[in-house]
């Protein structure tokens, strides 16, 4: 890797690790303190907080490839229990990247960048989501009503809500509990969301 990635991949990684512990709010300036660097240096790879935090939503997701390619490798089943095994990775994942769903949800997105990578980003998950339902329906796990229209949008919205707000709730309320421990719970929440639907 050349020392111009190195660099790179060291404020990505680093902003993570600081943002995660000391929150989103921290400004260029700050964060070049706090990782001993230059904010030159910073706004050599991202002009902007906007920018930095899109180069980071794009490494979670491509994280989040990582683990969907390994995880159907090893899992050739599909229930509901294989389900909740691919979510609790993906919270884990979350988790590691909190600072950055915070940070998306919870900024103006003035950035026409950002407000494109989210909304790609939405509408792809969404997409997933749909293609998820119907495979379910399909091997008799979930009836088929959950496709219908006003069921399907109040799914997807309950369901995108809990799966990315729990962050947030984490961070607001339970920051002082262990994250394994309230794991659980989100986790449980998550998969509630189906059983209206079950076969």
């Amino acid at each position: 890797m050349s020392k111009g990635r190195q660099s790179k991949a060291f404020i990505l990684k680093e902003s993570v690790r600081l943002m995660n512990t000391d929150g989103v709010n921290l400004t260029l300036n700050q964060l070049a303190f706090k990782l001993g660097v230059s904010r030159g240096k910073i706004n050599h790879y991202f002009k902007t907080k906007d920018a930095l935090f899109i180069a980071i939503a794009q490494e979670y997701e491509q994280g989040l490839v990582e683990i969907n390619e390994q995880f159907d490798l090893i899992h050739k089943e599909f229930s509901f229990e294989t389900l909740e095994k691919r979510y609790s990775l993906i919270m884990d994942h979350q988790f590691n990247y909190r600072c950055a769903i915070t940070y998306i949800i919870s900024s103006g997105h003035d950035d026409p960048g950002l407000s494109k990578h989210i909304l790609e980003t939405y509408n792809k998950n969404r997409d997933n989501i749909v293609l998820l339902l119907n495979g379910m329906v399909q091997l008799n796990m979930l009836k088929a009503n959950i496709l219908e229209k006003d069921h399907l949008e109040v799914f997807i919205l309950d369901f995108v809500n809990i799966f990315t707000n729990w962050v947030l709730h984490y961070n607001l309320y339970n920051r002082q509990e262990p994250y394994e421990q309230v794991k659980r719970v989100y986790l449980k929440a998550i998969m509630q969301k189906f059983d209206k639907f079950k076969v």
